[in-house]
């Protein structure tokens, strides 16, 4: 793999390295414009590098899935603030913690749980135990007894979300990746009986992964989603 100094320069290097750091984010438009570069088909075709600077390799590469920037933590921060939670917020398989680190840097209390594993084959798990707690997801949700679970870009096919929603503490869960009939998570949650399912707007205009692409047409963009079971939804705000 290319060192990010022999790849990038000048603006697109600061946003790559604010991208890779837990402790910087990038501004969205500076984010869009360091996609856009990479993936640029003439300049890949003219330096030969094609598998080098397509943006979905520069994130394959460096561990990248959800790639985070201010405004989108500004605004799911707006939203998990609008669920006037009470109890405890813990984000599951939560890798390096930049989320839940940037998530709390923007007023709320979430905690960052991760089992270290290094069994999703396309993942390898940052460890950092300054950010994230060792636990499996069950073991969190057994010792928080969350109100509130989030979860983004889960293992393929996994069940986790679907174990949150089953814990009695859990009133709301919100998901971040591809969606039902994508590679992330289970469409069992997608196809669960006595679920709400609502988009994240104020986050979701901001998002971009690793699947993002300038020729957006590409793919399928990853969405932020609420899922509030029936019994809950009385108490809890809608989300815009």
């Amino acid at each position: 793999m290319m060192p990010l100094e022999e790849l990038l320069r000048g603006p697109h290097l600061a946003t790559a390295r604010k991208l890779l750091a837990v402790e910087d984010l990038p501004r969205y438009d500076d984010l869009m414009a360091l996609v856009g570069y990479l993936d640029h088909f003439p300049l890949n075709k003219q330096l030969g590098r094609d598998n080098e600077l397509r943006w979905a390799s520069f994130c394959r590469g460096r561990d990248v899935f959800h790639a985070f920037c201010y405004e989108f933590i500004e605004g799911l921060a707006a939203q998990i603030k609008a669920l006037h939670v009470t109890g405890p917020v813990v984000e599951v398989a939560a890798g390096n913690g930049k989320l839940s680190h940037w998530l709390n840097a923007f007023g709320l209390s979430v905690i960052a749980t991760d089992d270290y594993s290094t069994s999703w084959y396309i993942q390898p798990r940052v460890i950092n135990p300054q950010y994230v707690e060792r636990l499996t997801h069950a073991e969190a949700l057994r010792k928080y007894k969350p109100e509130l679970v989030i979860g983004c870009w889960l293992p393929y096919r996994s069940t986790i979300a679907l174990d949150a929603l089953d814990a009695p503490s859990v009133k709301s869960y919100i998901d971040i990746g591809e969606g039902k009939h994508g590679c992330t998570g289970s469409d069992q949650l997608w196809e669960r009986e006595g679920l709400s399912a609502s988009l994240i707007r104020q986050a979701d205009q901001f998002s971009v992964s690793r699947t993002q692409c300038s020729t957006a047409f590409l793919f399928t963009k990853t969405g932020i989603f609420a899922h509030i079971p029936k019994r809950y939804q009385t108490e809890v705000n809608t989300m815009h």
